[in-house]
């Protein structure tokens, strides 16, 4: 992992660059199903963050690559993320409010809160609408692991 100049307005995710794991809970369960493992690393050019994801819900695994960037003329930090299983780019954005970390799109929204030493984060993805979509509603932690 390289370090990152501070000149960037992504530098407000800068916390979240390393190897991270994750579990969840979907709402109705009675145990955890949702685990995985994700490392988010700066592109060579320092422009962009790359997310690599492999995650796993019951028997089912997802790989996916998650492209992170800033949009000056909005002050938008947009991502794509391209997944196995989809057929085309998911739209999402992140924002950073206070200690909690917001990632939303596709009708859903994370909200999570960072530990003070930023090792941990802890929230739940939430579907918007009045009736959530098959595994939009569920608990999730993550956890720093280097």
């Amino acid at each position: 992992m390289s370090s990152r100049p501070s000149s960037s307005k992504l530098d407000v995710l800068s916390f979240l660059v390393g190897r991270w794991s994750l579990r969840g809970l979907p709402v109705g369960a009675l145990e955890d199903n949702i685990s995985g493992t994700s490392e988010i690393v700066w592109s060579p050019d320092h422009e962009f963050l790359e997310q690599r994801s492999v995650l796993r819900l019951g028997t089912d695994e997802t790989h996916a690559l998650e492209i992170v960037g800033y949009r000056p003329d909005s002050e938008e930090l947009p991502a794509w993320v391209f997944a196995s299983g989809a057929h085309e780019s998911l739209r999402y954005t992140w924002r950073v409010e206070g200690d909690q970390l917001i990632h939303e799109g596709l009708g859903a929204t994370f909200r999570g809160t960072v530990s003070p030493d930023r090792r941990t984060i802890r929230g739940a993805w939430k579907s918007n609408g009045p009736s959530p979509g098959p595994g939009s509603d569920y608990s999730v932690e993550m956890i720093r692991t280097d």
